[in-house]
């Protein structure tokens, strides 16, 4: 089957990283179009890797004459092993070539981010319980930061010229540093001026619901959807931005992510010093 677009690069993670933010400044490049939505997760999706190619490559305005990459950003294609088969799946695709961008961050603040935006998400598919000041750990929150352990799945199919490792800490601190790396690793005018796009803060304002909701959402549930909507608003509360996690909590994280960390230090090449962590 042939493709219409032929040149991907895929954003592939960390969650809470800063994805979302260097996603916003890449889709400003005039040689970049973007995937609509931001996540399609077609790699990681059972359902949406069925719809097959052709429903992929419509995701995007692709202009082979003005663009070079088409770009989207689907951090489930690192959550093994809750979603197994997303390198394998990409590169069993004939007739493209892919790049692969990976954001790190300590991960420790990238936990207490994912708990922040699992509680803040308003689904209960997780079943999640929220308690003020203290974060509930999952293993998928762990897992998720195991980056080594991430990108070896991408390491046994690609070669390693085709994966840029990057830091959430440059992300903030030497932005213009950074972006120079992302275009002369994706081949494009390296250039363009950011300086439009503001850093992306998706926690800012959140709430969730509040534990009246569960008693009320039952007797609300037949209600027109503005209604419901005003009950459910009335429910909620604040999502604290002071949930952290206890000094238990961080030095059982650390265990368990030692061997990681260590194979990202030395196999790897990424320096985790930055994030105050060393063994």
């Amino acid at each position: 089957m042939s493709l219409k677009i032929d040149r991907f690069c895929l954003i592939i993670g960390a969650m809470k990283s800063g994805t979302t933010t260097l996603f916003s400044y890449l889709n400003e490049h005039p040689e970049i179009a973007r995937s609509y939505p931001k996540e399609p997760n077609f790699f990681a999706s059972d359902e949406n890797f069925a719809k097959g190619m052709t429903w992929y490559e419509n995701l995007w305005d692709f202009n082979p004459e003005v663009h070079k990459l088409a770009l989207e950003g689907s951090t489930n294609y690192t959550k093994v092993p809750k979603f197994p088969n997303a390198a394998e799946r990409i590169a069993a695709i004939e007739g493209a070539s892919f790049k692969f961008i990976y954001i790190m961050r300590n991960p420790i603040k990238r936990i207490e981010s994912h708990y922040a935006h699992v509680i803040s998400s308003k689904t209960t598919k997780d079943n999640y319980t929220y308690i003020p000041g203290s974060i509930e750990l999952r293993p998928n929150m762990i897992d998720t930061s195991r980056y080594a352990m991430q990108i070896e799945q991408y390491y046994q199919h690609f070669p390693k010229d085709s994966i840029l490792l990057l830091d959430f800490e440059d992300l903030k601190n030497n932005l213009q540093q950074l972006m120079n790396e992302v275009c002369n690793f994706l081949e494009i005018n390296p250039e363009f001026n950011y300086s439009s796009v503001q850093p992306v803060n998706q926690s800012k304002g959140k709430t969730i619901d509040g534990p009246l909701w569960k008693y009320v959402a039952p007797a609300v549930h037949y209600l027109p959807q503005t209604p419901k909507k005003v009950v459910r608003k009335l429910c909620s509360q604040s999502l604290s931005v002071k949930e952290r996690l206890t000094e238990g909590q961080k030095e059982f994280i650390l265990r368990e992510l030692r061997d990681d960390l260590l194979k990202l230090n030395q196999e790897f090449g990424f320096d985790t010093s930055k994030w105050g962590i060393s063994f």
